[in-house]
C-alpha cells in the first residue's frame, strides 16, 4: 500500500537534486522509500549546513524523482555548527516546519532526526495534534553533546541554557511511536530519555553507505594525480568536515613525524571551521595533500586507493559509529581511530581497524608506520568489502529501515 511520508532533516545535502555530494541518512532512506513505492517528501532547510550559504529558490513540494519531491524551508545564515547563530537558525526553522505540517495534508508517518532538536520536537508537536505515527531517529546526541564545547567555570551556565533543547528532545522522544539509534549506545540513550523499555518498533539500524562504482583503473590514476596523489606512495586519508570533534592537529603533528617517509603520502580533504588555522600548516608539509572538498566519485577512488583512513576525533568527542566508519570501510579501507567505546568494539568484531592509543602524535605516526609490514594489503581491502557488502551497505539497512516505517505508518 502506497503512504504518504514525510522526513524532516535540516543539515543533510538534498537527495537527486545536490548529486555531486554524497547521499546521507535521510537521503537514502527517502530514496528507499520511494523506490518502495510510496510518496516521499524531504523537507529541508533552505541555508545549506555544509556550505553555509543559502540555497537557491526555495522549493515547495518538488517532483525530483519518482515518488520524491523536496521542501526547502527558510532560515537564518550561521557561520560555525557550534553557537547562538546555529541555534538561532535551528529555532526559526522550527518555527516555519510546525507552520508548513500544518497547512499540508496530513501525512501516514513522519520521520524526524536528532539533531536538531527544535526540529523533532515541532514534528511531533504536530504528530501528536493529528495523530500521525512518528519515528525519531538518533543522529548525534543533542544537546549532551554541546558540554564537550562548554568551558568547566561556564557549565552551570551551560547546563541552564541547554535545558530547553533537552526539554525538546525528551518530549519529542516520548511521543515517538519508535526510536531508532545508530549505535546501541544511542538507541540506549534515547530510550532513557523517553523514559520507557524497548519496544519491539525500537531498534539498531547504522547509518550504512552507497558506495560509487569505480572506474577502470587509468581512470583512478588520472584522477590521483589530478589531486597531486602519487599512485605509487602509500596514501593515509582523511575525507570530511574539518569540524570541531576532529583532532586535525594530531594528524599533522603525525604528518610532521613522517616527513622521513619518502613512501608515504597523506591526504586531508574538505574544510569547515579548522580550515583557517590549519589548512596553511598542512600545505607547508611536502607529504601532505589537501584537495579541498572532493565529489562523491572523487572520494571513492581516494578511499579505494588508501590503505589507511584516519578517524582523529578529539577526547570525549560524543560520536559512537560516525558516517565515516561505513564510508571508509566501503572501500575496503583499514582505519586508524582515537574514539572509544563502541567503535572500539565495533572494530574488535570486524577488524575494521584500530582504536589508537594514547591519542598522541608519535602513537599515530607509530600506527601507520605498523601498517607499512602489511603484506596482503589487497586481501584486506577485499575481505572488508566483503564484510560492508554483508551488513552495511545502504540497500540492506534501509530495506530494514523502509519495513520499519510500513509497520509503524498509519493506514
Amino acid at each position: 500500500m502506497q503512504r504518504d511520508i514525510v522526513i524532516v532533516n535540516t543539515f543533510e545535502p538534498l537527495p537527486v537534486v545536490e548529486p555531486d555530494r554524497r547521499t546521507m541518512r535521510s537521503g537514502l532512506l527517502a530514496n528507499a522509500l520511494a523506490a518502495a513505492g510510496h510518496r516521499v517528501e524531504f523537507v529541508s532547510a533552505r541555508f545549506d549546513h555544509y556550505r553555509k550559504a543559502q540555497r537557491g529558490a526555495a522549493l515547495l513540494r518538488e517532483p525530483v524523482a519518482p515518488g520524491l519531491a523536496i521542501t526547502t524551508l527558510p532560515g537564518p545564515a550561521y557561520g560555525r555548527n557550534v553557537g547562538f547563530a546555529r541555534l538561532w537558525h535551528n529555532r526559526v526553522f522550527a518555527r516555519n516546519l510546525a507552520a508548513y505540517l500544518n497547512a499540508r495534508p496530513r501525512p501516514a508517518l513522519c520521520v524526524a532526526d536528532i539533531p536538531t532538536p527544535e526540529a523533532a520536537f515541532a514534528t511531533a508537536q504536530f504528530c501528536r495534534a493529528h495523530k500521525v505515527p512518528l519515528i525519531i531517529s538518533i543522529r548525534d546526541l543533542w544537546p549532551d553533546s554541546f558540554a564537550a564545547f562548554v568551558p568547566d567555570a561556564l557549565m552551570p551556565l551551560g547546563r541552564l541554557a541547554l535545558a530547553p533543547l533537552d526539554r525538546m528532545v525528551k518530549a519529542a522522544l516520548r511521543q515517538a511511536d519508535a526510536v531508532v539509534g545508530i549505535s546501541p549506545g544511542y538507541l540506549d540513550w534515547g530510550l532513557h530519555k523517553a523514559g520507557r523499555a524497548r519496544r519491539s518498533h525500537d531498534q539498531v539500524i547504522e547509518l550504512g553507505y552507497a558506495p560509487r562504482p569505480l572506474p577502470p583503473a587509468a581512470t583512478q590514476r588520472a584522477m590521483l594525480e589530478a589531486m597531486g596523489v602519487s599512485p605509487e606512495k602509500r596514501l593515509v586519508s582523511f575525507v570530511g568536515s574539518w569540524g570541531k570533534t576532529y583532532d586535525l592537529a594530531l594528524v599533522h603533528a603525525a604528518a610532521q613525524r613522517l616527513q622521513s617517509r619518502p613512501d608515504i603520502q597523506m591526504l586531508i580533504a574538505g574544510g569547515g571551521d579548522q580550515e583557517r588555522a590549519l589548512a596553511e600548516p598542512f600545505a607547508r608539509l611536502a607529504n601532505c595533500r589537501l584537495p579541498g572538498w572532493l565529489s562523491p566519485d572523487q572520494i571513492a577512488v581516494c578511499l579505494a586507493n588508501s590503505m589507511e583512513g584516519l578517524l582523529p576525533y578529539v577526547a570525549g568527542a560524543p560520536q559512537g559509529l560516525p558516517n565515516k566508519v561505513f564510508e571508509y570501510m566501503a572501500y575496503g579501507t583499514f582505519q586508524l581511530a582515537t574514539l572509544e567505546g563502541e567503535l572500539a568494539s565495533f572494530y574488535q568484531r570486524h577488524g575494521a581497524g584500530t582504536v589508537v592509543r594514547p591519542a598522541t602524535p608519535d602513537a599515530l605516526a607509530a600506527a601507520i608506520l605498523a601498517r607499512t609490514a602489511i603484506t596482503d594489503g589487497e586481501a584486506e581491502q577485499n575481505r572488508l568489502r566483503t564484510v560492508f557488502d554483508t551488513h552495511y551497505d545502504a540497500r540492506v539497512l534501509y530495506g530494514k529501515f523502509v519495513r520499519l516505517a510500513e509497520a509503524t505508518a498509519r493506514v
